[in-house]
Protein backbone atom coordinates (compact mmCIF):
# COMPACT_ATOMS: atom_id res chain seq x y z
CA UNK A 1 0.00 0.00 0.00
CA UNK A 2 3.17 2.60 1.05
CA UNK A 3 4.67 1.51 -2.25
CA UNK A 4 1.30 2.12 -3.95
CA UNK A 5 1.07 5.71 -2.43
CA UNK A 6 4.63 7.23 -3.38
CA UNK A 7 3.78 5.71 -6.74
CA UNK A 8 0.29 8.00 -6.95
CA UNK A 9 2.57 11.12 -5.51
CA UNK A 10 5.84 10.49 -8.10
CA UNK A 11 3.09 10.94 -10.92
CA UNK A 12 1.61 13.89 -9.50
CA UNK A 13 4.97 15.53 -9.12
CA UNK A 14 5.37 14.66 -12.65
CA UNK A 15 2.26 16.17 -13.82
CA UNK A 16 2.75 19.11 -12.11
CA UNK A 17 6.22 19.60 -13.20
CA UNK A 18 4.90 18.75 -16.65
CA UNK A 19 2.54 21.37 -16.42
CA UNK A 20 4.97 24.12 -15.03
CA UNK A 21 7.11 23.42 -18.41
CA UNK A 22 4.13 24.32 -20.66
CA UNK A 23 3.67 28.27 -21.95
CA UNK A 24 1.15 30.46 -21.35
CA UNK A 25 -0.39 30.21 -24.02
CA UNK A 26 -1.53 26.57 -23.21
CA UNK A 27 -3.76 27.88 -19.98
CA UNK A 28 -6.67 28.52 -23.00
CA UNK A 29 -7.08 24.98 -23.36
CA UNK A 30 -10.10 23.01 -24.96
CA UNK A 31 -11.00 19.65 -23.40
CA UNK A 32 -10.33 17.62 -26.46
CA UNK A 33 -12.54 15.48 -27.85
CA UNK A 34 -12.29 11.22 -27.76
CA UNK A 35 -10.00 10.36 -30.71
CA UNK A 36 -10.13 6.76 -32.50
CA UNK A 37 -6.68 6.21 -30.39
CA UNK A 38 -7.97 7.18 -27.01
CA UNK A 39 -11.31 5.30 -27.86
CA UNK A 40 -9.10 2.12 -28.71
CA UNK A 41 -7.04 2.32 -25.48
CA UNK A 42 -10.25 2.75 -23.61
CA UNK A 43 -11.92 -0.29 -24.93
CA UNK A 44 -9.09 -2.79 -24.46
CA UNK A 45 -8.69 -1.55 -20.74
CA UNK A 46 -12.42 -2.13 -20.30
CA UNK A 47 -12.20 -5.73 -21.59
CA UNK A 48 -9.14 -6.05 -19.29
CA UNK A 49 -11.48 -5.29 -16.33
CA UNK A 50 -10.50 -1.79 -15.48
CA UNK A 51 -13.11 0.80 -14.62
CA UNK A 52 -12.94 4.57 -15.12
CA UNK A 53 -12.05 6.07 -11.61
CA UNK A 54 -13.88 9.32 -12.86
CA UNK A 55 -17.01 10.69 -11.96
CA UNK A 56 -19.35 10.29 -15.04
CA UNK A 57 -18.80 12.98 -17.28
CA UNK A 58 -15.40 14.67 -16.24
CA UNK A 59 -12.54 12.40 -18.27
CA UNK A 60 -11.21 13.74 -19.81
CA UNK A 61 -9.84 15.92 -17.02
CA UNK A 62 -7.56 18.73 -17.19
CA UNK A 63 -3.92 18.81 -15.45
CA UNK A 64 -3.55 21.53 -13.45
CA UNK A 65 -3.39 24.65 -15.86
CA UNK A 66 -1.81 23.07 -18.97
CA UNK A 67 -3.08 22.18 -22.21
CA UNK A 68 -2.64 18.38 -21.04
CA UNK A 69 -5.95 16.04 -19.95
CA UNK A 70 -5.83 12.82 -18.51
CA UNK A 71 -8.42 9.31 -18.17
CA UNK A 72 -7.60 7.15 -15.37
CA UNK A 73 -8.68 3.87 -15.27
CA UNK A 74 -8.17 0.86 -12.31
CA UNK A 75 -8.38 -2.27 -11.87
CA UNK A 76 -7.63 -4.24 -8.17
CA UNK A 77 -7.03 -7.87 -7.51
CA UNK A 78 -6.34 -10.30 -5.06
CA UNK A 79 -2.57 -12.28 -5.45
CA UNK A 80 -0.82 -14.47 -2.97
CA UNK A 81 2.75 -14.89 -2.90
CA UNK A 82 4.28 -18.36 -2.62
CA UNK A 83 4.11 -18.74 1.11
CA UNK A 84 0.25 -18.54 1.01
CA UNK A 85 -0.59 -15.14 2.10
CA UNK A 86 -2.63 -12.91 0.25
CA UNK A 87 -2.60 -9.19 -0.82
CA UNK A 88 -4.90 -6.80 -2.38
CA UNK A 89 -2.81 -5.08 -5.34
CA UNK A 90 -4.41 -2.08 -7.03
CA UNK A 91 -3.31 -1.51 -11.03
CA UNK A 92 -3.76 2.54 -11.90
CA UNK A 93 -3.27 3.56 -15.88
CA UNK A 94 -3.43 7.03 -16.89
CA UNK A 95 -3.94 8.04 -20.25
CA UNK A 96 -2.62 11.63 -20.98
CA UNK A 97 -4.49 13.54 -24.07
CA UNK A 98 -2.92 16.76 -25.35
CA UNK A 99 -5.82 19.48 -25.46
CA UNK A 100 -6.92 21.85 -28.31
CA UNK A 101 -5.58 24.90 -26.56
CA UNK A 102 -3.64 26.36 -29.59
CA UNK A 103 -5.64 25.12 -32.14
CA UNK A 104 -3.09 22.41 -33.83
CA UNK A 105 -3.71 19.55 -30.97
CA UNK A 106 -5.72 16.81 -32.09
Amino acid sequence: MKKMWKRFVSLLLACTLLAGMLPLSASAAEKPGKTDWISGIITDLEEQGYKDTMAPGTAPMQVGSSDVFMYMYQKGSWVTDGGGNQSYVNDLIVIFQPGNGDGNHS
